[in-house]
């Protein structure tokens, strides 16, 4: 059951004079047995133009990410899930992203546990004839936007997605989920020639759009809720018995110190792909190994690092993460 509200976030704001009661939307699909992790889809639903209270259409910006969120919302809530995917759209984003960042803000304070926010905002305009778009993410977000690329590849192979990594990038609803901590995705139409021309203008209507690569972005979208809270399916003998368990991350150490290799056994959910990185202890990356698949995997070192040097004895420092778990360690190398 898809349960809606206004997420409890509403707010007073004039324009021009004129006052205005603004709402954000939430529908929730609540998990079936690890509804505790939470996955976002969101948009804003708002719009502006030269002649905002009267004549701004927003098609592009940002209706077809709205639009992307109500069908993803209407398709998914006739499935079970083991994690809870929450579709939300937000108001206030044109003015400085203020309904995106009463929502994080809030479920910061409420301690929730939101895993990962996929931010669609402009995913209908074409520049050329290439079905691509950028996947901008912060550092703490890159396991997320790996594993999208990932979907992107196996559901929806005609689009093309560029991951950014750019912290700076805040001018969506993703940036307030990373000012508070959380993995979070923006999704965009990729300028490679051109910049919409009818951004933010009475002309941003529903003719400017590439309606068959807005239902490839869609698919996207749609899919990666599917796959990061994973569809509950049960047989019939197991209805009412069956609970998934899922893997948290785990990393063993083997031959540590170690003076020839050592071994890294890592396990990791298996839905999500993982990276391991070495540095020293100036904090600087001298080996990193993404990304790792398999549920289970294990992966040596011998010491060397990415530009093919090898390092001097010491102690060194491994970060394991894979979603928003993650594990520190220290190895020990002597010559």
């Amino acid at each position: 059951v898809l349960n809606t509200s206004n997420s409890g976030n509403s707010w007073s704001a004039s324009q021009t004079g004129v006052e205005f009661r603004w709402y954000n939307v939430e529908g929730v699909l609540p998990g079936v047995d690890i509804p505790d992790e939470i996955y976002l889809i969101c948009a804003h639903h708002d719009d502006i133009s030269e002649d905002p209270l009267y004549n701004a259409p927003g098609a592009d910006d940002n209706g077809s990410g709205t639009a992307a969120v109500l069908e993803a919302a209407r398709i998914l809530s006739d499935y079970q899930f083991h994690r809870t995917i929450k579709f939300v759209t937000f108001s206030g984003e044109e003015q400085g992203l203020i309904g995106s960042e009463a929502y994080a803000s809030k479920a910061e304070s409420l301690g929730h546990n939101i895993m990962g926010v996929v931010n669609l905002d402009m995913i209908g305009y074409l520049d050329d004839a290439n079905h691509d778009l950028d996947v901008y993410c912060d550092l703490g977000s890159e396991w997320l936007a790996d594993t999208i690329l990932q979907f992107s590849s196996a559901y929806v192979p005609g689009l093309i997605p560029y991951k950014v990594v750019d912290p700076s990038f805040n001018r969506s609803d993703h940036a307030s989920f990373w000012n508070e901590g959380y993995s979070a995705l923006l999704h965009i139409e990729r300028a490679g020639t051109n910049w919409n021309p009818y951004y933010h203008s009475t002309g941003d209507t529903v003719g400017t759009l590439d309606l068959p690569y807005v239902t490839e972005m869609v698919q996207l979208g749609l899919a990666s809720m599917a796959e990061l809270a994973e569809p509950y399916v049960v047989g019939v003998e197991e209805r009412d018995i069956v609970r998934k368990e899922p893997m948290r991350l785990a990393l063993v150490i083997a031959r540590n110190p170690f003076s020839d290799k050592v071994a890294f056994r890592v396990a990791k959910p298996s839905h999500l792909s993982a990276s391991l990185k070495i540095y020293d202890s100036a904090g600087r990356l001298l080996k990193e190994f993404n990304p790792i698949q398999s549920e289970k995997e294990t992966v040596t070192w011998d010491g060397s690092t990415d530009k093919g040097s090898v390092v001097s004895s010491g102690v060194y420092f491994v970060k394991l993460q894979s979603g928003p778990q993650t594990i520190s360690e220290k190895v020990v190398f002597v010559k």
